[in-house]
């Protein structure tokens, strides 16, 4: 949740989790995330958390910008105060911490193009 950057494993420690969940290493590799995740910063797309109120993934991959379902411009602050997103884990309620702006609100000011 705190998406901190850790080493991937080696391959001895690959070896040793495949043995213990009966999978191939190779297997095992394709489970691994493949693109670096953006560990500094959260990023929304209020958009699709108007849809479903989750916290994708894929938004803190450091090469996206975008969704790539709206094509909106991913939020890293509060369009409405500029106050930064918390942790995923603290969005029970789906609103800014500051402002009380709800997230599926926060569609209406996010930037497409």
């Amino acid at each position: 949740d705190k998406f901190r950057v850790n080493p991937p494993p080696n391959d001895l420690q690959l070896a040793a989790r495949a043995k213990l969940v009966r999978l191939e290493v190779e297997q095992i590799k394709l489970m691994l995330p493949q693109e670096t995740i953006q560990n500094r910063v959260i990023r929304l797309c209020a958009a699709c958390y108007a849809e479903g109120p989750y916290h994708r993934t894929e938004w803190q991959y450091k090469l996206a910008n975008r969704c790539d379902r709206h094509h909106l411009l991913l939020l890293l602050e509060c369009p409405n105060c500029k106050a930064k997103l918390r942790m995923p884990s603290k969005w029970a309620n789906g609103i800014c911490k500051r402002c009380l702006t709800p997230f599926d609100q926060m569609a209406e000011l996010q930037k497409g193009g």
